[in-house]
């Protein structure tokens, strides 16, 4: 076999492996427990935690001066997630 045959085949079998599939996402692969801290005014700390259910959620953000919490329901459109508290 040639250099070029060679280098061709080889070429081939890298571009057919490393094309890659779009999974869609179900609203199942959603469920589970997000959390994330960040630094707010005057070196506070805000942290916001998201915990999501099948068909519910709930949100807690905490602060240096609160607490606030939210609970409802929750629905994807596209790749766009909407709380809706009650």
């Amino acid at each position: 076999m040639s250099m070029r045959k060679i280098i061709l085949v080889i070429s081939s079998i890298v571009f057919l492996f490393s094309c890659s599939v779009t999974k869609k996402l179900k609203d199942t692969d959603m469920v589970g427990s997000y959390y994330a801290k960040i630094k707010g005014h005057n070196n506070t700390s805000v942290q916001y935690k998201l915990k999501l259910q099948h068909n519910s959620f709930s949100l807690n953000f905490k602060g240096q001066d609160y607490n606030p919490e939210c609970t409802g329901s929750w629905l994807k459109n596209g790749d766009t997630l909407f709380l809706k508290c009650k």
